[in-house]
């Protein structure tokens, strides 16, 4: 049987060629930002996938009651990891997407994290209410060139703990006032001073700048939230806490 030259305009000479070629060259559509949880993670749908894909976050904070450097070695000693002042940032960023239906939120089970459900991290960070921090992995030096941040700590053979990055900080903020919420700078800390005297959730938070030697945290009370880079890292109370992460390849850890 001889097939016509084009059918409904369209050249017959070469078309099953073209089809197979396409199939082959076709691949199935891929869901971006979906990774598959890692086997140590017993409780996958406790855990926030973050924007970039890189990190599981907690959705409750662990180990009250130890100090900096204690809270550190906890985590180490289950492959987890305190969140940085940048991640800490990004994640509360996350969430405020998330609530204003901006963007998908997941759980490492891959499913979608109802929208009270981020309001009930978010406020547990950010809301007015009884006095309650979270430490952040950032320790803070002056030296003869100026100020420091060290992160990315890590516990060594010898119990200490060191980081794995030291940045020399950029212009920030350098005393103590209201921040703009939106503003930060690539490591985590505030660039915009606001001439404002009361909070507003999602909008500010107060700022207590950095002083050498000491650590940060992040924490809410009556009067609202704060930042505050002049935390002593020996410190310790049953609300203080950490919200752990895992990383999603143990090739970037």
């Amino acid at each position: 049987m001889n097939l016509p030259d084009k059918i409904f305009g369209i050249e017959t000479k070469g078309a099953y060629e073209r089809a197979l070629a396409s199939s082959k060259s076709e691949k199935p559509e891929e869901k971006p930002g979906i990774i598959l949880p890692q086997s140590d993670i017993k409780d996958p749908e406790n855990y926030v996938i973050s924007r970039d894909g890189l990190l599981y976050i907690a959705k409750n904070k662990i180990y009250h009651n130890h100090n900096w450097n204690d809270t550190h070695k906890l985590l180490q000693e289950n492959n987890r990891f305190m969140l940085t002042l940048p991640e800490m940032y990004d994640f509360i960023q996350q969430l405020k997407e998330g609530i204003e239906g901006l963007i998908e939120v997941h759980n490492v089970s891959n499913d979608i994290i109802l929208i009270d459900e981020l309001i009930k991290i978010y406020d547990e960070m950010l809301k007015i209410g009884n006095w309650r921090a979270e430490w952040l992995d950032a320790r803070f030096e002056k030296r003869k060139d100026g100020l420091y941040v060290h992160y990315d700590h890590r516990i060594q053979q010898d119990d200490s703990l060191k980081p794995l990055k030291t940045e020399k900080l950029e212009d920030c903020v350098r005393e103590d006032c209201y921040v703009d919420l939106s503003s930060f700078n690539k490591q985590g800390m505030p660039i915009k001073k606001l001439n404002v005297q009361s909070y507003v959730q999602g909008k500010n938070i107060y700022y207590w700048s950095l002083v050498n030697g000491k650590v940060a945290r992040l924490f809410a009370v009556s009067a609202g939230a704060y930042l505050d880079c002049s935390r002593d890292p020996s410190g310790l109370d049953d609300r203080l806490g950490v919200r752990a992460k895992f990383f999603s390849s143990p090739k970037i850890r």
